[in-house]
């Protein structure tokens, strides 16, 4: 991955979510690079973009990191119960998923008993 994409991803996941203008300052290139970067790695389907209305003028756009591992579950959501067994034989504990990014919640969490 090209070195200023990677600066990107680092800062985006420092912020979470960030504006072209955001990362121009944070990576020290100038915002067309940046949006040119930002492209390509939407094209990767690596980062997302929210775009939230002002009462005037142009809407503000923010990106944020997009997860991979969402994108391959959506085709593969056997993958979440091999998670939840891989987790529990290595835990030595029972584990039931209590949230999950496929169900739309903001992130994926087991929780565990010892067994």
């Amino acid at each position: 991955m090209h070195p200023t994409r990677q600066a990107i991803v680092r800062a985006l996941k420092s912020f979470r979510q960030a504006t072209v203008k955001d990362l121009a300052d944070t990576v020290g290139v100038k915002a067309i690079t940046v949006r040119h970067h930002l492209n390509g790695l939407q094209a990767e389907g690596l980062v997302d973009v929210r775009e939230q209305r002002q009462s005037i003028g142009r809407p503000l756009h923010y990106y944020s990191l997009a997860c991979p591992y969402v994108l391959w579950e959506k085709r593969q959501p056997e993958v979440c119960q091999i998670d939840e067994i891989l987790i529990s034989a290595l835990l030595d504990a029972d584990g039931a998923k209590g949230s999950c990014l496929l169900a739309g919640d903001l992130s994926c969490a087991y929780g565990l008993q010892k067994a």
